[in-house]
C-alpha cells in the first residue's frame, strides 16, 4: 500500500485563493480525493499497518494531518482582513458528513502554554489562536486525534533562548536525552493531562519544521519507547509512505510547499495511484 500523508496549517490565511489559503486548498483537495475514490485512513491505521498489526487490502490511501494546533482546526474564524474562514472540522463535515470517520484528521499541537502565547503575539497579532480549549472536545468527538508537535517548537517567536543555548527557528539541535525529554516527554505529559477525560494518550510525533534531528530519529525514538511512548514520527519531506519507510521519518506532503496549485495536487494523487 502506498500512502500520501497530507499536512495543512489552518493559520495559513494570506488571501482567499487556493495558493494563499489552506482552508480553500483543503476544501478543494478533499473533493478531489473523493472524486478519485481514494480511501482516507487515520494515522493509527497507517502506523498499525506499517507495524504489521493490521492488513489494509487497498493499493493506495490518504492520511490527513495539520500542524501547530490553532483553534482554526476546530472552530470557524472571522479573519480581520479576509472574512469568515470555515474550520477544517466543518470542511470535513461538509464533505464526509456530521459523524466523521474515526480520527480522520490528526492535529499535531504545541504543548507549552507560554510558548503558544508568544506565538500568538509574534505571529498572529495577539489573536488567541493557539489555545488548547478545543483539544478535549476534538478528542472526545472520535473523528479527531490530538498528537505531539513538541514542547515549544523552538519557535522563532519565542523571546528567549532555552537554558542550554539552543538557537530558535530550527529543531536539529535536539541532540541529547535531556533536550529530547523536554521536547517530547514533557509535551506528551501535558497533552495527556488535557486529554485525560477522553481516555486518549499521545502516540505520534511531528518534527517542528520537519527537522528530523539525527539523535531523535536514530537513537532516542527507536531505543526508548517505554519512556516516550512515541510509535511513529513524521517529517515534512515530500514522498509516499510504503512498507519500506522508516517509522521515525515518515514523509508528508505539505500544502504550500510540496504543492501550490490544484494541478500540482492532482499530480500527487496521480503519483499515489501509481
Amino acid at each position: 500500500m502506498r500512502t500520501a500523508v497530507l499536512c495543512y496549517h489552518s493559520q495559513n490565511i494570506q488571501g482567499n485563493s487556493y495558493a494563499l489559503n489552506d482552508h480553500i486548498a483543503f476544501e478543494h483537495d478533499l473533493q478531489r480525493i473523493i472524486e478519485h475514490n481514494l480511501p482516507i485512513i487515520s494515522v493509527e491505521q497507517l502506523v498499525n499497518h506499517l507495524y504489521g498489526k493490521n492488513t489494509l487490502d487497498i493499493p493506495a490511501a490518504i492520511v490527513l494531518t495539520c500542524d501547530d494546533g490553532t483553534t482554526l482546526d476546530w472552530h470557524d474564524y472571522q479573519h480581520p482582513e479576509f472574512g469568515l474562514q470555515k474550520s477544517f472540522k466543518h470542511i470535513l463535515q461538509g464533505a464526509l458528513g456530521q459523524l466523521l470517520p474515526t480520527e480522520v484528521m490528526t492535529s499535531f499541537v504545541i504543548a507549552c502554554p507560554i510558548a503558544r502565547q508568544h506565538i500568538d503575539q509574534g505571529c498572529y497579532g495577539g489573536a488567541t489562536l493557539s489555545c488548547d480549549s478545543w483539544w478535549l472536545e476534538a478528542a472526545q468527538s472520535g473523528g479527531w486525534a490530538i498528537e505531539n508537535h513538541s514542547w515549544n517548537h523552538l519557535h522563532i517567536c519565542l523571546p528567549f533562548q532555552v537554558s542550554t543555548e539552543q538557537p530558535l527557528g530550527q529543531f536539529y539541535t535536539v541532540n541529547n536525552h535531556l533536550r529530547a525529554n523536554k521536547q517530547i516527554v514533557h509535551a506528551s505529559r501535558l497533552i495527556n493531562v488535557k486529554l485525560a477525560a477522553a481516555n486518549k494518550t499521545v502516540r505520534y510525533f511531528a518534527y517542528p519544521y520537519g527537522h528530523a534531528a539525527a539523535y531523535l530519529k536514530d537513537h532516542y525514538l527507536p531505543r526508548y519507547p517505554a519512556q516516550h511512548g512515541i510509535q511513529a514520527a513524521f517529517t515534512t519531506t515530500p514522498g509516499f509512505v510504503s512498507q519500506q519507510s522508516n517509522i521515525f521519518t515518515l514523509p508528508r506532503f505539505v500544502c504550500g510547499e510540496a504543492w501550490k496549485s490544484p494541478e500540482q495536487f492532482d499530480a500527487i494523487l496521480e503519483g499515489l495511484r501509481g
